[in-house]
């Protein structure tokens, strides 16, 4: 089957994430990390997490000050790349989304999430600590 999907777990050192609600489709206001489909021009899982980050939020990767990052695979089709970083910048979202939320990461269970991985990220957000 192989790797489908990559995506983002963005944590600051004030133990916050990044999460972004869906405008329309099957997940129409339901919140997810920043990710999605692989493309057959990405290199590599991280490249399209990377290019998946910039295209939904405006984010620059290689601008970020990252403190720490990790990275495993979900179901075996998602890679997750987890990164510390000293604070989440601003945010412009894409077309595909219509709010976002810097929130606790404790405070994800109070949302509905799209990919049952965020809800894995919740008790393994450790491994980014």
């Amino acid at each position: 089957m192989g790797l489908k999907y990559a995506a983002f777990f963005i944590l600051d050192k004030n133990d916050k994430t990044l999460i972004l609600r869906y405008k329309y489709g099957n997940n129409k206001g339901l919140y997810s990390g920043p990710g999605g489909h692989l493309e057959n021009s990405d290199k590599n899982s991280k490249e399209g997490a990377i290019r998946e980050l910039y295209e939904e939020t405006s984010i620059d990767y290689h601008k970020l000050n990252i403190i720490k990052e990790k990275s495993w695979t979900y179901n075996k089709t998602t890679k997750i790349f987890s990164i510390l970083v000293e604070k989440i910048p601003k945010i412009k979202l894409s077309d595909e989304h219509d709010s976002y939320k810097i929130i606790e990461v404790c405070n994800l269970v109070n949302y509905n999430l799209t990919k049952p991985y965020l809800t894995s990220l919740i008790k393994n957000y450790s491994l980014i600590k």
